[in-house]
């Protein structure tokens, strides 16, 4: 709108340093009561340095963030003028099992409500944070890129339950370099009693097994909103889905960029493109 370019307009423009960037669409307004509350940053140095002007210009309380190292990881965890994150995206960041616990006991983000790690470095668990207020506070969580180490969760989950009945998470994407039909397995064993939306993308080209696997599992019922695009998915798996019993109180689907031939793209059209579902089939900018 006209106010928002005037807003941004009067911001100060630093290199490396956006107030909108395109993640932040999807997370909420990029205003706030006249105010930007988003803040993009190419490295951790430049925003120790313009940081708290920044954010003494603005309710910043959504911020993207790359991150190259361990140590500033801890010490972006330690940063009082973060206090009111409620979204934060890092990139690249050697986050690791280690980073991960940083994050959970950080006095500082205890009003964060989404999590997005994108192009994470090293093996990612979440085993010993699965019963943190941190983890619990979440109700978005989008890895992107991101090697999961699932065995040791979903091994915790059958012993602990709870835990996962504990979890406020609304929403869930994950795209791995890993197998990713084990975890869904395991993922709608215990599933949160609160997801409703769900986004998956495997990196390995066993987008049958993953729709096959999702297919099977009761608890899908719960989902309203789940995107499978990108998947190679090919007949085979979307028949599976097409046949399936517990998908029937989806508001939206996406099934965009897998090859899928008409004959089933039929068969999908018939059980989900409907007044109260939207199905997304084909490639970009086709219907």
């Amino acid at each position: 709108t006209r106010n928002e370019t005037r807003w941004l307009a009067e911001l100060p423009q630093i290199a490396g340093v956006r107030w909108v960037a395109p993640s932040f669409t999807a997370a909420g307004p990029l205003f706030q009561r006249g105010f930007v509350n988003n803040l993009a940053c190419n490295s951790w140095p430049l925003l120790r340095q313009q940081g708290p002007a920044l954010f003494a210009l603005s309710p910043i309380e959504r911020l993207s963030i790359r991150i190259e190292t361990p140590a500033e990881l801890r010490e972006l965890a330690q940063t009082p003028w973060l206090r009111n994150l409620r979204s934060l995206e890092l990139q690249a960041a050697p986050l690791g099992t280690q980073g991960l616990s940083l994050l959970a006991e950080s006095p500082i983000l205890t009003k964060l409500q989404r999590l997005d790690l994108d192009r994470s470095a090293g093996p990612v668990s979440f085993v010993g944070v699965l019963e943190t207020p941190f983890l619990r506070r979440l109700d978005t969580l989008c890895l992107h890129h991101v090697h999961l180490e699932s065995g040791p969760l979903l091994a915790q989950a059958r012993t602990n339950p709870a835990a996962f009945a504990a979890l406020q998470l609304r929403r869930l994407e994950c795209s791995s370099p890993a197998e990713l039909h084990p975890f869904v397995i395991g993922l709608f064993s215990f599933l949160p009693p609160r997801l409703t939306w769900l986004r998956l993308q495997s990196q390995l080209g066993d987008g049958d097994l993953l729709a096959a696997s999702l297919a099977q599992m009761p608890r899908a019922q719960q989902l309203r909103r789940l995107n499978l695009r990108d998947n190679r998915i090919s007949d085979r798996g979307a028949l599976a889905l097409a046949e399936c019993d517990h998908l029937d109180d989806l508001e939206l689907f996406d099934l965009r960029n897998n090859p899928i031939g008409d004959r089933v793209k039929r068969r999908l059209r018939d059980r989900f493109d409907h007044e109260d579902c939207r199905l997304l089939l084909g490639n970009e900018g086709q219907p």
